[in-house]
């Protein structure tokens, strides 16, 4: 599975100088991001140029897409061919897929003026038939030369995994023909009037596959020779290789760039380097000491790119040293947290009460062998046990945490690389280890109070009747002591715990009495990072709400609009009735809380404190805490003054912390926002023109909205023209 970063479209100070596990693209920022193969590009090149077929194979996550779009589709551009990516997709016939894949990769070149033309225009009426005759008679421009088109098929293993036995072997059959350049019976194409020679068609094949998928290609030998011999396979990148692909990505100017230009000291190189042999070997990989995985050395970089960004704005040159980096046990952590992110991330965009628990045991059991190896897993067979939507399984493939993989019948799921093994592995070792210490830290303490505790059983065995009776009783005072509650008004705050003491009715709980002046509306909070919390409320008009996921699933709220004075009686109690822990209990005097969508709108953003003044071209740090909560979003305001002078103002806000969201308001009270920009769509960055008098707003918060911790928002101004 390949994934596209949009490094050549992006907003001023948004690229990142290492792609992540993204592959480079053929666009100019990435081809001048690419370093650490130039052996490679030349070896791989010369046999194009010389051979008519030549196989590209390697692991996954080597790297071969982006040797093909970064290296390899420029230098061929500039030697007269015309290099056009196709691949085999599922759904259709591997030669319509190949015809569709024909006419996009032309109709890219035309729109990118790499071409200007193609004889016959692509796509045709129906797919060609006999690929021999259809490359010798099509014709591809640039000017007055005709350029010779190279065919790369990428992905080739899905040509096995996802076609048909009779549409595998009609597109087989078809490109031995072109490959050898022998001509076919009938090769003859309707409305060519001149017979065609025997000479073959001037076109090169390039096939990339991953290396696990080669002996299928071999089975063609007997019927193409060419296969065993033209070949090049992509290994790790070697010591020297691996230091520029770390050093010169680093050095290269750029506005678009997020971070200015940096330098590695030798002991922090050395060490990044030593670590990701080290860590070669321990994911199972042939002990090399030179080689070093791509995927490891990205997600390293990336992590040492986010320090220099989180910098404090310094103009003088920042030079990356060891204690930077922070040794091997902090590196060891940068592909622990690869993980834990990614479980995070799926979790904000599909919330549930059990979605990570679910994540986890899917990653950690299912794709993961008993031997420690990556297994395949239907897709039938995850829906079925796991019930993921297909969104799901696609974001957690977008985001490189696994690979899909089509076949006849079925997709197939693993993870993304062999590195991640070790990671997942060492995250179910502490948590199973925590598990373990726990129980036997309980086992001593649960024999000597078994006979105390026979009770306690006994009352709690009973919770689930007893929770639901109080949800149920139109008179608490026989349920729920009077004494027993707290008196509560709108605007109040409180933070109280569940404990043991909190029994009533064999339920830990605890009560509140809200008391209201007269007709007002009301929503009640109830919050805990400790335990799953639900609110049961209760007016003396009758109303009864109950309540146990609020709107980040997980915290509870129930609004209420109360047409006179009066009290609210309110059961502060956890899901499962018998939890204890921490919470905080809040009474916001209005009816209903914001969601992040309500900042579309200027009414509701006019309404929201200003916290302070923002200053062009200037680094602001701050810190979204409890303190800048507005009827439940917690987001900051900054005004920025303009005297309407026609430049254009970049905005970037990024966080190590939360996904950020940003939205800027014109004095004209025009709305635009951002949430997938920068650091792998956790940024945030917006350009506009400063064509309106007054004061601009600019708000920070999060994609949930309710995310805390530290942010980094930079203002600069562009003059037109420049």
């Amino acid at each position: 599975m390949t994934t596209m970063r949009p490094s050549a479209t992006a907003a001023p100070g948004s690229v990142r100088r290492y792609p992540g596990l993204e592959s480079f693209q053929d666009d100019p920022v990435d081809r001048g991001l690419f370093f650490g193969r130039d052996d490679d590009v030349y070896e791989l090149l010369q046999l194009v140029l010389a051979e008519r077929l030549v196989v590209l194979f390697s692991r996954s996550g080597i790297g071969k897409s982006s040797l093909i779009n970064a290296g390899l589709m420029q230098p061929l551009r500039e030697r007269g061919c015309f290099p056009m990516v196709v691949r085999v997709s599922a759904g259709t016939s591997p030669l319509e897929s190949l015809h569709q894949g024909l006419a996009a990769a032309c109709q890219a070149g035309v729109a990118a003026r790499h071409i200007d033309s193609t004889e016959p225009d692509l796509p045709l009426s129906a797919p060609p038939d006999n690929l021999w005759v259809f490359f010798k008679t099509f014709c591809i421009w640039k000017g007055d030369d005709l350029l010779k088109p190279v065919l790369v098929l990428d992905q080739f293993e899905e040509l096995f995994t996802v076609s048909e036995a009779t549409g595998r072997e009609a597109l087989v059959g078809q490109l031995i023909e072109l490959i050898k350049g022998n001509r076919p019976p009938g090769a003859e194409r309707e409305g060519v009037e001149a017979e065609l020679s025997d000479r073959a068609p001037d076109v090169t094949v390039v096939i990339s596959m991953r290396e696990e998928f080669l002996a299928q290609l071999e089975a063609l030998a007997e019927r193409l020779p060419a296969v065993l011999n033209t070949r090049y396979r992509l290994g790790p990148l070697g010591r020297a290789q691996a230091t520029r692909a770390i050093e010169e990505p680093a050095r290269v100017e750029g506005a678009q760039f997020m971070t200015p230009p940096f330098d590695w000291e030798k002991d922090a190189l050395d060490q990044v380097l030593s670590f990701l042999a080290r860590r070669k070997a321990a994911a199972g990989l042939p002990p090399d000491e030179e080689a070093v995985e791509p995927f490891q050395l990205q997600l390293v970089c990336r992590h040492v790119e986010s320090l220099v960004a989180s910098g404090d704005g310094s103009p003088t040159r920042r030079r990356i040293s060891a204690a930077d980096i922070g040794g091997e046990r902090a590196l060891e952590h940068v592909l622990q947290r690869f993980y834990e992110d990614a479980l995070d991330a799926v979790k904000r965009r599909f919330p549930g009460r059990r979605m990570k628990r679910q994540l986890r045991d899917f990653c950690e059991y299912e794709l993961i062998s008993g031997a420690g190896r990556r297994r395949l897993c239907e897709e039938s067979s995850i829906t079925d046990t796991y019930k993921f939507s297909p969104a799901l399984l696609a974001e957690l493939v977008r985001i490189r945490l696994i690979r899909k993989e089509p076949r006849v019948g079925d997709n197939y799921y693993e993870l993304a690389h062999d590195t991640l093994i070790d990671p997942i592995l060492s995250s179910r070792h502490r948590r199973e280890q925590r598990r373990s210490r726990l129980l036997w830290m309980l086992v001593p303490a649960s024999l000597a109070l078994l006979v105390a505790t026979g009770l306690w059983f006994f009352l709690t065995s009973e919770v689930t009747k007893n929770l639901e009776r109080l949800r149920s009783e139109q008179e608490w005072d026989a349920v729920v002591p009077a004494a027993g509650r707290t008196g509560l008004s709108p605007g109040d705050t409180r933070q109280s715990a569940l404990g043991a003491f909190d029994w009533s009715a064999g339920v830990i709980v605890e009560a509140w009495d809200l008391t209201v002046d007269g007709k007002t509306d009301v929503t009640v909070h109830m919050e805990s990072s400790e335990f799953d919390p639900q609110l049961i409320v209760a007016t003396e008009a009758g109303l009864r709400q109950v309540n146990d996921d609020g709107k980040n699933g997980l915290n509870s709220e129930v609004g209420l609009s109360l047409e006179q004075a009066g009290t609210v009686r309110i059961l502060a109690t956890s899901f499962s009735g018998r939890q204890r822990g921490r919470y905080t209990l809040r009474i916001d005097p209005f009816l209903a809380t914001l969601t992040r969508g309500d900042l579309a709108s200027a009414s509701v953003l006019a309404d929201v404190p200003r916290t302070g003044a923002a200053a062009l071209d200037a680094v602001t740090s701050g810190t979204l805490g409890t303190g800048d909560a507005f009827r439940g979003l917690v987001l900051q305001s900054f005004t920025l003054p303009s005297a309407a002078d026609g430049s254009t103002l970049n905005v970037r806000l990024s966080s190590a912390d939360f996904d950020a969201y940003l939205v800027v308001m014109t004095p004209g009270g025009s709305v635009q926002s951002d949430d997938d920009s920068g650091d792998d769509n956790r940024g945030a960055a917006l350009s506009f023109p400063l064509d309106e008098g007054g004061d601009y707003r600019v708000f920070v918060t999060s994609y949930s909205g309710d995310a805390k911790g530290q942010y980094r928002l930079e203002l600069t101004s562009q003059a037109t023209g420049r």
